[in-house]
C-alpha cells in the first residue's frame, strides 16, 4: 500500500453538551405524568429508597485493562468489562468504584498521562466480542485521579480497544475506536485530539464495519505508531471474527499517513491482532493475528519485516494482548484461556499459572522496575504475584460479579438470593445475617459450576436447589449433602428427530402451584412432574427454525471457513424466556431468540403465536416475559435489540393472553436497552424494568417510566424479582452483583392520587427483632469485603405532598392499649418519599445527660401488635404493625415478660446511677469551688469552710459507693464491682439474651435496687438540705456563691423498693 493520508477530520459537540445528552438520557423528562404538578412523581422525591449492595465478592468478573502510577506502583486503576473502574492507592489491600455513574460503566480501556498520571481517560464498551458484552458511550478523562469525570466525545465508538497518551504531552490522545460489535456505524477507526479531548479527528479509517483494536507507539519516537485494524460482528444468530480488512498499520508521522504493515506479516484475511515493543530493545517488536496465516510474529527491526515464530498460538475473538518482558526480549506474554509465556522470542509457548488462578486471560502487567512483580486480569478479577507467576494473590474485594440471573428462596429471617454468573459458575448467599459486620464472602454458597445461569429453590424445601451452566446443563442440587445429579433432558440421540437446540441460558422455573413441576426449555418447552428426574415435550418447536447458515453477516452470507465464523454462539432459534402464571395453572409463555412469544393457557397442548409487535422491529430478540399475578391475562414483554445494532429498549403489554399488544415503552430512556422486567405481585400495574444502563418503575403499567432509588450505579440490570413475602425488589446485575431495595411497600401504594395527596403512610410489613452477633473477623485485616445487612427493625416509609411541605411531621409507635411507645420522628414536612427504621426497642436508658445513652440500647418491646401513627399537621393516620420475635428462637411468652420487666428495672437503675453520678460529681466541683474561695478569704467564718469540708467528704462517700475505690492496675482480676458497674452489667447481659433472667441476676438486680434506693436517701440531704445551707449561710456571711445552683434530682426516678 502507498502511504497516502487516511483521515478525515470530525469535530464533535462540546463537553457540557455531551454531558447534558447524558443526562437527559438517564433522567429524561416525563410529559405524560404531568396532569397537575402535584401528581408528577420526580425522581428526586424517591431518594429515600435507597439500594443495598449484597456484592458478593466470592468471585469477581471480567477484567479488562490496568493503568498504573508510575510514580507509586500501588495505585492501581483497573477496569471491568462492566462494573466500571477500580482503585487502589495500596497495592491491593483496599478497591473502591470510581467510575460507576458514568453513561455507560462497560470499560475496554483505561490509561494514565505519563507525564501527570493525575489525568486518567477511560474508554468505554470492553473489546472483547463476547456473546455478553455491553457498549459505551465514549471516551472519559478524569484530572484529578478519577474523583470526577468529563465525556469527551467519541459516543458512537461503543467499545475502545485502546487509549494511547502521548509521554511528553497529556493533550495528545489516539483513542482506538472499535465501533458497534452488531453491526456498522461510522465512528469506528483511530482518533487522535490534540487539544485534550475537545475535538478529534479520525486520523486512520478503513470503513463502518472495521475499527482499530490496538495501537501502539514507539518507546523512542513518538511519531512512529502501529494501529491493529478488527474486522468482526457478533449478531443474535452468529459471530464472525475477522476479514480481510484486519490488519496492521504503521504511521512515522505522528498518525498523519499510515501504511499496511507487510513484510512477512499477514496480508490476507485476519482476525484480532495484536502488537508490542519491547521496553528494553524496542526495534524487537511482537504481534498476534488470527486466521489461516496467523500465529506469533517477531521483528527485529522495528515493524520492518517479520517472522512467524509459532502458528498454534491466536488470540481470537475473546484475548489480543501481547506483553513483552522489560527486561528480557525473548520472554513473552501472551494471555489468553491459559497465560503463555515463551522465553525464546516466541517460539515455544508454556502455561505459567499452574493452578489457583481463573482462566480465560485478558490483561497483564509487568512492573518496569522488578519484573517478577505481575498483575493479570482475567474472567475471575485480579491476580497479584510477587515471583514472576510461580504464586497468586487474588483481589478478593472486587465485587465486579456478572450475574446473567436472580432468583429467590423462602427461608427465614433472611430469604437467599441465587444466580449464575459469567464463567465463575453459579451461587446462593442470603439477602442478611444476623452478624454485625453484615454479609461476607464465606456467606455464600457455590451451587453449580462452569458459567452459571438460571437457578431455582424449591419455595418448601430450601436445600432442593436447581441450577445449570451454558446451553441446559441442570444440576439439582441438596444443600444439606452437597449431592448433585445432573437432570438436563437427553438428546434424542436420533438421526431423524432434530436435536434441541439450547440457549447459552437456557430458561427453567419451578410451577407456582406445583413445586414438584417443572417447565425447561429449549427451542420445544420440556415438563418434569417429579423434579426433573423425568421430562416430556409439550410443546412443538416454537421458533422460526431459522438455520443461522442462511443469515447475514456484515451484509452478506459468509462462507464456511470465515474467520471465528459462528464462534461461542448458541444455535439459532432457541427459547430466552419462560413464565408460568400464579394466577391460573397451565398458563405459560415463552419468548425465543428469533423475537416470537408463544403463549399456552391449556399447559402446552395449544399455543398461540405473535410474531409482530409495536414498535418492535421484526426477529428482535425476547429478553423476558412476565405475567401479571392480579389480572390473568395480562402479560408483559420486553425485547433487547442491541445486537442487531438497537440500542433502544422495548416494552409491550397484552391483557387478552397474547392476542393483542400494545406499545408500553413510553418515556424511557432512548439509549439503554431493555433486559428484563418484574411485575408486583400486589399491585399489577406496578412494574419495573431492568435496562443496560439500571432500573426503572411504572405505577400505571408501563408508558410512563422513573429511574428508581439512590446508589444503584450504572449497569446492566439482567435479572429481577419481587420477593414474595419480604416485598423487596432483588436484581441481578452483570457487573456488579445482586442489589437489593428493601421493602416497596409505599412504592406499591403510590399512585397518582396519593402523590397528589397530602400525606400518606405505607402499611410496614411485619417486623422480626434480630441480635447482632459477632462474627470474630474484627481483626483479619482491611482486605475483608462486607456488604451491608437489611434494616434492623421496622422500616417505616411516608409521603408528603406538596399540601404538607412545611407542616409538622411527628411519627410514634403505640402499643395494644395506644400508649406511646416511642417517638421515632419529629421533623418538618418535605416532599418525597421518606424512610424511618424503628429498631423495635424501647428508648435507651438515661445517660448523665439526661438524654437517651449512646452507648446502651433500649430493651426490645414485646412481641405482637402494634400501631404507627403520623401525624402531619393536622391530620393523622394509623397503621398496624406486627412484631416478632427472631424465628430462630423459641421462648415462651412468661419468660419474654419476666426478661421486659427485669429489663426495665434495670433500666431505670442504669438512669439512676448515670444521674446520681452526675449530681454526686456536681456537688464534689461545687465543694472544692467554694473550699477555694474561702480561702482565699482570710476573714471568712470558719465554720462555712468547715461545712464545705464536710459536704465535700459526704459527696466523696457517696461516690465510692457509685464508682468504687478507684484503686488496682491494668487486667487485674476483678473482685466486688462498684454499684455504677454492676448496674451497666446487669443491664448489658440481660438484654443480649432472649429468655427470663438467671437466678444470680434477678438476685443482684434486687441488690442493686436496694442500694441505690439506700444511695439516692443519702443523696438527697446533700442536695436539698446541705448545698442549700451553706449557700445560704455564706449569703448570710456576705459572702458571694461562686458555685452555681444545686443539682435536681427529678421525682420518681427509682420504683419503690419492696424488701
Amino acid at each position: 500500500m502507498n502511504p497516502a493520508p487516511l483521515f478525515r477530520p470530525i469535530h464533535f459537540r462540546g463537553i457540557f453538551a455531551g454531558l447534558a445528552c447524558s443526562a437527559a438520557l438517564l433522567f429524561p423528562s416525563h410529559p405524560t405524568w404531568a396532569q397537575e404538578a402535584s401528581e408528577t412523581l420526580r425522581a428526586a422525591d424517591l431518594h429515600a429508597l435507597d439500594w443495598r449492595e449484597l456484592g458478593p465478592a466470592i468471585t469477581s468478573g471480567r477484567i479488562t485493562a490496568f493503568a498504573v502510577d508510575p510514580r507509586d506502583t500501588r495505585v492501581i486503576f483497573a477496569a471491568s468489562a462492566s462494573g466500571g473502574a477500580w482503585k487502589t492507592e495500596n497495592a491491593g489491600t483496599t478497591w473502591r468504584p470510581v467510575f460507576e455513574n458514568q453513561g455507560s460503566v462497560s470499560l475496554g480501556a483505561i490509561a494514565l498521562a505519563p507525564s501527570n498520571p493525575d489525568i486518567v481517560w477511560v474508554g468505554t464498551g470492553e473489546q472483547n466480542s463476547v456473546r455478553s458484552s455491553s457498549y459505551g458511550d465514549g471516551v472519559y478523562r478524569s484530572d484529578d485521579g478519577g474523583t470526577t469525570w468529563r465525556n469527551m466525545g467519541l459516543e458512537g465508538s461503543r467499545h475502545v480497544g485502546r487509549i494511547l497518551i502521548h509521554p511528553q504531552d497529556p493533550d495528545v490522545v489516539f483513542v482506538a475506536a472499535m465501533g458497534s460489535l452488531w453491526g456498522p456505524n461510522p465512528e469506528r477507526g483511530l482518533f487522535r485530539t490534540t487539544d485534550g479531548g475537545a475535538n478529534w479527528t479520525q486520523v486512520l479509517e478503513i470503513s463502518d464495519r472495521t475499527g482499530v483494536v490496538e495501537v501502539r507507539i514507539d518507546p523512542r519516537n513518538p511519531d512512529v505508531l502501529f494501529a491493529a485494524t478488527f474486522q468482526r460482528e457478533r449478531r443474535q444468530w452468529s459471530m464472525l471474527g475477522g476479514g480481510p480488512e484486519g490488519g496492521l498499520f504503521r504511521s512515522e508521522d505522528g498518525g498523519e499517513r499510515w501504511s499496511r504493515v507487510e513484510g512477512g506479516f499477514p496480508a490476507g484475511p485476519v482476525g484480532r491482532v495484536g502488537i508490542t515493543f519491547c521496553p528494553g530493545a524496542p526495534d524487537i517488536m511482537y504481534a498476534s493475528a488470527v486466521g489461516p496465516d496467523g500465529g506469533i510474529f517477531r521483528s527485529e527491526d522495528n515493524g520492518t519485516t517479520w517472522e512467524r515464530r509459532n502458528a498454534e498460538i491466536q488470540s481470537h475473538w475473546y484475548y489480543g494482548e501481547l506483553i513483552c518482558d522489560p527486561g528480557d526480549p525473548d520472554r513473552l506474554y501472551v494471555p489468553m484461556t491459559p497465560m503463555y509465556v515463551s522465553e525464546d522470542g516466541g517460539s515455544t509457548f508454556r502455561n505459567l499459572i499452574r493452578a489457583a488462578v481463573h482462566v480465560d486471560h485478558h490483561t497483564l502487567w509487568v512492573n518496569p522496575r522488578d519484573p517478577e512483580h505481575l498483575m493479570v486480569g482475567n474472567d475471575g478479577g485480579i491476580y497479584i504475584s510477587r515471583d514472576r507467576g510461580e504464586s497468586w494473590l487474588w483481589q478478593s474485594n472486587v465485587p465486579v460479579m456478572q450475574l446473567y440471573t436472580v432468583s429467590v428462596d423462602m427461608q427465614e429471617p433472611f430469604y437467599h438470593v441465587y444466580g449464575g454468573t459469567q464463567d465463575n459458575g453459579s451461587w446462593g448467599g442470603p439477602v442478611g445475617t444476623r452478624f454485625s459486620s453484615g454479609i461476607s464472602n464465606e456467606d455464600w454458597t457455590y451451587t453449580a459450576g462452569g458459567d452459571g445461569f438460571h437457578s431455582q429453590v424449591d419455595p418448601t424445601d430450601p436445600d432442593i436447589i436447581y441450577a445449570e451452566s451454558q446451553y441446559g446443563v441442570l444440576y439439582r442440587m441438596d444443600r444439606e449433602t452437597g449431592e448433585r445429579r445432573r437432570i438436563q433432558p437427553w438428546q434424542p440421540q436420533d438421526e431423524e428427530v432434530p436435536a434441541y437446540r439450547w440457549n447459552w441460558s437456557a430458561p427453567i422455573l419451578i410451577s407456582p402451584h406445583d413445586p414438584r413441576t417443572l417447565y425447561f426449555a429449549a427451542n420445544v418447552v420440556f415438563r418434569s412432574r417429579d423434579r426433573g428426574d423425568s421430562w416430556e415435550v409439550i410443546s412443538p418447536d416454537l421458533t422460526r427454525q431459522i438455520s443461522r447458515d442462511s443469515l447475514p453477516l456484515q451484509r452478506r452470507i459468509q462462507p464456511p471457513d470465515a474467520i471465528d465464523l459462528h464462534a461461542s454462539t448458541a444455535l439459532y432459534g432457541n427459547i430466552t424466556t419462560l413464565a408460568a402464571s400464579s394466577v391460573r395453572p397451565g398458563l405459560v409463555a415463552v419468548g425465543t431468540d428469533d423475537g416470537l412469544v408463544q403463549v399456552t393457557r391449556d399447559d402446552g397442548q395449544n399455543w398461540l403465536r405473535t410474531s409482530n409487535f409495536p414498535g418492535v422491529p421484526e426477529m428482535t430478540k425476547v429478553a423476558m416475559v412476565a405475567w401479571s399475578s392480579v389480572s390473568e391475562g395480562t402479560l408483559f414483554t420486553v425485547f433487547d435489540g442491541h445486537k442487531d445494532n438497537t440500542f433502544q429498549p422495548f416494552v409491550v403489554r397484552s391483557d387478552d393472553y397474547g392476542a393483542t399488544w400494545r406499545d408500553v415503552t413510553g418515556d424511557l430512556p432512548a439509549f439503554g436497552s431493555a433486559r428484563s422486567v418484574a411485575v408486583h405481585p400486589r399491585n399489577g400495574e406496578l412494574v419495573f424494568v431492568g435496562t443496560e444502563l439500571g432500573v426503572f418503575f411504572s405505577n400505571t403499567g408501563g408508558g410512563s417510566w422513573l429511574p428508581l432509588g439512590d446508589g444503584l450505579p450504572t449497569v446492566a440490570v439482567h435479572g429481577m424479582v419481587v420477593h414474595p413475602r419480604e416485598n423487596d425488589l432483588v436484581l441481578g446485575t452483570h457487573g456488579r452483583g445482586f442489589w437489593v431495595l428493601d421493602d416497596l411497600g409505599l412504592l406499591e401504594e403510590l399512585t397518582p392520587a396519593v402523590v397528589a395527596g397530602h400525606s400518606h403512610l405505607a402499611a410496614p410489613r411485619t417486623a422480626t427483632q434480630i441480635r447482632d452477633v459477632n462474627r470474630g473477623r474484627g481483626s483479619v485485616g482491611d482486605s475483608y469485603w462486607t456488604a451491608r445487612n437489611p434494616p434492623r427493625g421496622a422500616v417505616l416509609d411516608y409521603w408528603i405532598g406538596d399540601a404538607a411541605v412545611g407542616e409538622p411531621v411527628v411519627l410514634e409507635i403505640l402499643d395494644g392499649a395506644g400508649s406511646v411507645v416511642r417517638r421515632v420522628e419529629d421533623s418538618t414536612a418535605a416532599r418525597g418519599v421518606h424512610r424511618i427504621v424503628w429498631d423495635l426497642r424501647h428508648e435507651a436508658p438515661i445517660g448523665a445527660d439526661g438524654q437517651p445513652s449512646r452507648r446502651l440500647p433500649g430493651r426490645f418491646v414485646l412481641p405482637g401488635s402494634y400501631q404507627v401513627r403520623l401525624t402531619v399537621a393536622e391530620q393523622v393516620q394509623v397503621r398496624p404493625l406486627q412484631v416478632r420475635m427472631d424465628p430462630g428462637l423459641s421462648v415462651a411468652d412468661g419468660a419474654r415478660r419476666a426478661l421486659d420487666a427485669a429489663l426495665a428495672l434495670q433500666a431505670d437503675l442504669v438512669g439512676a446511677v448515670a444521674l446520681f453520678g452526675s449530681a454526686v460529681d456536681t456537688v464534689l466541683a461545687q465543694a472544692g469551688t467554694v473550699l477555694e474561695s474561702l480561702a482565699g478569704l482570710p476573714d471568712a467564718p470558719g465554720t462555712l469552710t468547715e461545712r464545705a469540708r464536710e459536704l465535700e467528704a459526704g459527696a466523696r462517700r457517696l461516690r465510692v459507693v457509685l464508682e468504687g475505690p478507684g484503686q488496682g492496675g491494668i487486667a487485674q482480676q476483678e473482685t466486688v464491682l462498684p454499684l455504677s458497674t454492676l448496674v451497666t452489667r446487669l443491664y448489658s447481659t440481660t438484654e443480649t439474651w432472649t429468655n427470663r433472667p438467671t437466678a444470680d441476676q434477678s438476685r443482684l438486680t434486687t441488690r442493686a435496687h436496694r442500694d441505690l434506693v439506700e444511695l439516692l436517701s443519702r443523696l438527697r440531704p446533700l442536695l436539698e438540705r446541705d448545698l442549700p445551707g451553706l449557700r445560704q449561710a455564706m449569703a448570710e456571711a456576705g459572702i458571694p456563691w461562686p458555685a452555681g445552683d444545686a443539682p435536681v434530682l427529678p421525682d420518681g426516678l427509682l420504683p419503690p423498693f419492696e424488701p
